[in-house]
């Protein structure tokens, strides 16, 4: 019954020899699903029960004949057709072959040759199919080798079920790195790290494929050369209609490159996230908070909670949000491919805060925008402190003009004064010395000679005024340098202090001194050094000076017991109007004296020190070199 099964249509316009076909297939046990008369019922009749065969008779009445239709069917419905004829005349013959029909029956025809060509048909037809399945499975399977075997970023491999290399196709090569000839055939397990091969993972994952139709992993794999690299692996069981297992299908591809992004953007996430001063975050391109960072929030004020989903407008003054300031803002990011700013930006909290604002554009590769990328940063302090450095500088300026204007008044006064003061010491001068020739009184001349000592001190002291006068207003100390042996000069000095001083006890040891000095200028530093030393000892102590040389220098000491100069005072003791505050028996001075001999021995281009303790006393120690500024002079010998 199951050959007698197939179903056959009747196309016939001859209703008794249709009738009698029909009756004759019933009785060979098919199944007659239509009997028509004309090719165009013929067609949607097939279209409509799809009949496995047709028998068609070759001339029907109408427009379309049986040879037309048969095409058609055969065409459309892949449905085999056998000619019914009376006639066969060899043009009819010729068409009908053109159609490739699967059989002939001339009518009439008896119940015996019916059948015949029926099942001839019924075989050929399956033959033909059979065939056809083949060629198309065969060029399927050729279109996928090709097409696999050109797939390079997928590595396809075919196992056995032991899991040994079949095939593999150029993607498995670039990827792997083995060539067909140094894997086929080798355990897949090649492709794995030693510690999975040990622990077992290669049988795990073809056990898991076959019981669960699949198996879908991502892990690192290892090339021909031994590196790593990241690989999305899925296996598949390939079986037969049966079900027994042939093989398995695995294909993976190198995801090294999307594993090392996935990281950086991971790390780079995190320490977005974790930056506290500066406020990193996403806005999407109409301005909507996407991301927010702990700077954010740490300067900003609010929680990611609060504000992502909320416009970047709400950072901003009202009067700033009015002006279409953060839109001219993105449009300008937009178009310039940065946007940066300072101005006051406001925390949830409604305060203020000084910021310097950047935003960047963030787009595809195309070309399309994505949205921004916004970095704040809080300069609060560093504006106050920038006002706050302007307003120093405004008041120091101001504060350096009053003084400069001081300044400018007090040694403009004492310059005047030092000059006016000249004229009427340099006529007491003159007429002591003239009382003091006519004079026989003694106690008178004594007087007259403390007079003058007084008058001198005097002098002495508008010398000092002149020269702290000139030292400012001038540029310096004016310097006359000649050839001079710096022994006489300290000699005549010891001798007048002698003289002035007979109760007190100097000491001078001091070989020759040649050089190019200002003798003048240094007989004032050394006289001020010596008296200096003399007023601040007790009476009954030795004053010394001692000096000595090598070939590029001299130096001179004078030094003195008693009590030291106070640490505080010995780095000012060099400033003008500085005196030091010890006992002496000195008349008060102007404080200038040391400052002056400084000033005097720079401009030589030497240097004065200073040493007082308790224990060593105070020595003053100048240092000269052979050759001081300025032309020495043509003074010969050797210094």
């Amino acid at each position: 019954m199951s050959e007698a099964a197939h179903r056959i249509l009747v196309v016939e316009d001859q209703r008794l020899i249709a009738a009698d076909i029909e009756n004759t297939l019933k009785k060979l046990g098919y199944v007659v699903v239509g009997n028509v008369s004309s090719g165009e019922d013929a067609i949607s009749t097939s279209d409509q029960v799809r009949p496995e065969l047709v028998l068609m008779d070759v001339r029907l009445r109408g427009e379309m004949d049986g040879i037309q239709a048969a095409e058609i069917i055969r065409d459309r419905f892949n449905v085999p057709v056998v000619y019914l004829t009376a006639y066969a005349d060899e043009e009819t013959i010729l068409r009908a072959t053109k159609t490739t029909p699967f059989g002939y029956l001339v009518k009439p025809f008896n119940e015996r040759e019916l059948r015949a060509t029926i099942e001839i048909a019924f075989y050929t037809h399956r033959m033909e199919r059979t065939v056809a399945d083949e060629r198309a499975k065969r060029h399927a399977a050729e279109e996928f080798k090709i097409l696999v075997d050109g797939v390079r970023d997928y590595a396809i491999v075919m196992l056995d079920g032991n899991g040994r290399v079949t095939t593999w196709n150029a993607g498995a090569e670039r990827i792997k790195g083995y060539t067909a000839e140094e894997i086929v055939g080798r355990h897949f397990s090649a492709f794995y790290p030693r510690e999975d091969v040990a622990a077992g993972k290669c049988e795990r994952e073809l056990e898991v494929a076959a019981r669960e139709g699949r198996f879908e992993d991502e892990g690192w794999r290892v090339r021909k050369d031994r590196s790593r690299f990241w690989a999305n692996v899925v296996i598949t069981p390939l079986r037969t209609p049966e079900g027994a297992l042939l093989g398995f299908a695995n294909v993976t591809r190198d995801l090294t490159e999307r594993r090392r992004a996935e990281e950086n953007a991971q790390r780079f996430r995190l320490l977005v996230e974790s930056v506290e001063d500066y406020a990193i975050f996403i806005l999407d391109p109409s301005g909507q908070v996407t991301t927010w960072n702990a700077g954010a929030e740490r300067i900003k004020g609010y929680e990611a909670e609060e504000i992502v989903g909320r416009h970047f407008s709400t950072f901003y003054p009202r009067e700033d949000v009015a002006a279409g300031k953060c839109e001219r803002e993105l449009e300008m990011a937009a178009r310039e491919g940065r946007f940066e700013d300072e101005g006051w930006r406001v925390r949830k909290d409604g305060s203020r805060f000084w910021a310097n604002v950047v935003i960047t554009p963030l787009r595809t590769p195309e070309g399309a925008l994505l949205g921004f990328a916004k970095v704040t940063r809080d300069l609060t302090e560093r504006r106050q402190a920038d006002e706050n450095l302007r307003a120093l500088a405004a008041a120091e300026r101001t504060a350096s003009v009053e003084k400069s204007r001081v300044q400018e008044f007090q040694e403009r006064f004492l310059a005047i004064l030092g000059h006016d003061l000249r004229q009427p010491l340099a006529a007491i001068d003159i007429r002591v010395a003239l009382l003091r020739r006519r004079s026989k009184d003694p106690e008178f001349i004594e007087d007259l000679d403390g007079l003058r000592a007084s008058s001198r001190r005097m002098s002495r002291m508008i010398e000092q005024i002149l020269d702290f006068t000139r030292s400012r207003l001038g540029g310096g100390l004016e310097l006359a340098f000649a050839p001079i042996d710096l022994r006489e000069a300290l000699i005549a000095i010891v001798g007048e202090l002698r003289a002035a001083h007979p109760s007190a006890t100097i000491q001078l040891q001091c070989p020759e001194l040649r050089g190019a000095w200002d003798r003048d200028r240094l007989e004032q530093v050394f006289s001020n050094l010596i008296a200096n030393a003399l007023f601040y000892s007790d009476p009954a102590a030795t004053v010394t000076v001692t000096a000595g040389a090598d070939p590029l220098r001299v130096w001179v000491e004078v030094h003195n017991e008693g009590p030291p100069i106070p640490q505080e005072l010995q780095s000012v003791l060099f400033n003008p109007f500085r005196r030091g505050e010890r006992e002496s028996r000195s008349p008060v001075g102007l404080g200038l004296g040391l400052y002056i001999s400084k000033e005097v021995v720079l401009g030589h281009g030497g240097h004065i020190e200073i040493r007082s303790t308790a224990a060593e006393g105070t020595t003053f120690r100048v240092v000269l070199p052979r050759q001081a500024v300025g032309n020495p002079g043509d003074w010969g010998g050797e210094p």
